[in-house]
């Protein structure tokens, strides 16, 4: 299906480089096999995917920082916003997984681990259930272990809370 992709492209750049250069489709043979030679998975291949890795891969650089920041809010919104879209995309095209699909290659568990350390009431079991992958074993076993951090994390607030609540009764 690539190959399809790439097609058209070459012979995009051959007739350009043939209508500024005035020179025959012939002579634009080797700069066709200079681009035949490049990996198929270079970063102008899949500009989207690079740009979800460079994005998610921020993200977890601006979240390592226990203190709730507008970085964490930004992050949780983020994730919130890609579920809701492969959601819509899913019930669009029967049997698919729309956006999270993209979102599940790239997204680090250990991102997901720390927003919920930082910010657990912002997050839900519903949210957390569709960031990660049903069916294999491995999208299994981070997400359970995404729903161990957010009911302990959970229970820690609300411990916190009220002993805060009992300190206040007390003065």
């Amino acid at each position: 299906m690539a190959e399809g992709l790439d097609l058209p492209a070459s012979k995009i750049s051959r007739l350009m480089d043939s209508t500024t250069n005035g020179s025959s489709g012939i002579k634009s043979e080797p700069h066709v096999k200079q681009e035949d030679s490049s990996s198929p998975t270079s970063s102008s291949a899949h500009p989207v995917s690079s740009a979800l890795t460079a994005l998610l891969r921020l993200v977890h650089e601006a979240v390592a920082d226990p203190a709730v920041t507008p970085a964490h809010t930004f992050a949780i919104r983020f994730l919130e916003q890609c579920v809701r879209h492969g959601r819509s995309a899913a019930a669009a095209v029967q049997g698919g997984s729309g956006g999270r699909h993209l979102l599940q290659q790239h997204l680090r568990v250990e991102t997901v681990l720390l927003l919920v350390r930082a910010a657990p009431r912002m997050f839900s079991v519903g949210l957390v259930t569709q960031l990660f992958d049903h069916l294999s074993p491995l999208g299994r076993r981070d997400m359970a272990r995404v729903l161990c951090q957010l009911k302990s994390a959970t229970q820690d607030e609300e411990a916190a809370e009220g002993k805060d609540k009992k300190k206040d009764l007390k003065s």
